[in-house]
């Protein structure tokens, strides 16, 4: 699984049929927050409020404005503020989807972070991938992404570019990926015979024995007995839950605190110690519905949610750990569904 350093082909050019949609109109986001604009294709579509608009713009405070025109494949990033200290001003995610060797087409994301120092920007693409086996084709929009520091306009990252970061993301990426194993906790022994989990992962830093767990990430089906045939059905079902987990101090706290941000969470009282101390080891960050009721949770500490499915849709499209575990889900359920319609 390709990861960011430290931390579409279309549906007709896979031969199956294209979806008529609507003329794309341009957009203008400014002011904190975090702001969604259609993709060509969306690992869970069929899920949550937002539909096809799993892209994303993240904004981290109120001097940047961002104007998106898909017909033109543009997008402008904007801040004209000085900044004493280098910052995260925003970030820009691309969904796509790739091609691999063996003809699988697997979800891949874009991901450019814009951080400014004085009034310098850094942006640099890296990619999300959910899989190690080899791309041959990618499509992740062919955006060009501007950078404008009010006085001068640089290109930071143009359809090429993003793409290389899928296909070809250099040495540094390579290292870094080569000391990151996941581990499939459903293909180990570590489970019970009987347990909820649709998807479990292990997210570990280094080489073989050295290597350390750092988080473990599940889906759970909240107790049902039957199988869902579908990520759709899963979470039509009301009963569900995601489940992130310390597994040593290494999780950065600043990372954990933006993801908070990223998924609307960051004001949660019960999420609160989080925010102020990061997720410690044996720590579990909780978002679950039960019986339609949405909520967020620390360990025991638990405070109800707006909008869960969206939550943990963005969480399981948009985050590196989180669409691993989507891609896991799809096959696990996608396997369990071909078993039951054998005879």
């Amino acid at each position: 699984m390709r990861t960011p350093p430290i931390a579409l082909l279309t549906l007709s050019f896979f031969g199956l049929p294209a979806i008529a949609q609507a003329e794309p109109t341009a957009q203008s986001f400014h002011g904190r927050g975090v702001h969604r604009f259609d993709a060509a294709t969306c690992p869970l579509a069929e899920i949550g409020s937002f539909k096809q608009g799993c892209n994303r713009v993240a904004l981290d405070d109120d001097s940047s404005v961002v104007e998106i025109d898909p017909a033109a494949h543009s997008i402008v990033f904007r801040n004209d503020q000085s900044y004493p200290s280098k910052k995260i001003v925003g970030d820009v995610l691309i969904m796509g989807t790739a091609l691999t060797e063996a003809g699988a087409i697997v979800p891949v994301a874009v991901h450019v972070v814009v951080k400014k120092k004085g009034n310098k920007f850094v942006a640099k693409p890296h990619s999300h991938v959910v899989t190690r086996e080899s791309l041959k084709q990618v499509d992740v929009g062919g955006y060009t992404i501007t950078l404008d520091d009010g006085k001068k306009r640089t290109v930071a990252v143009t359809p090429a570019a993003a793409r290389d970061a899928i296909l070809d993301p250099g040495l540094a990426a390579k290292l870094a990926e080569a000391f990151i194993e996941i581990h499939d906790n459903l293909e180990t022994s570590k489970l019970p015979k009987k347990h909820d989990a649709v998807a479990d992962i292990t997210i570990a830093i280094g080489l073989g024995k050295a290597a350390k767990d750092v988080v473990r990430a599940q889906l759970l089906a909240g107790g049902d007995q039957v199988t869902p045939k579908s990520a759709g059905e899963l979470f039509g079902r009301g009963n569900w839950e995601v489940r992130m987990t310390a597994l040593s101090s290494l999780v950065p706290k600043d990372v954990v605190r933006r993801e908070l941000f990223l998924y609307g969470l960051e004001a949660v009282p019960a999420l609160k110690p989080i925010m102020e101390d990061g997720l410690r080891k044996g720590q579990s960050l909780v978002f679950s519905m039960k019986q339609g009721k949405a909520n967020a949770a620390l360990d025991d500490t638990s405070a109800p949610i707006e909008g869960g499915v969206d939550v943990a849709r963005a969480f399981l499209e948009q985050s590196f750990i989180g669409a691993i575990l989507e891609h896991k889900t799809q096959l696990a359920l996608a396997t369990a569904s071909a078993r039951s319609a054998t005879p």
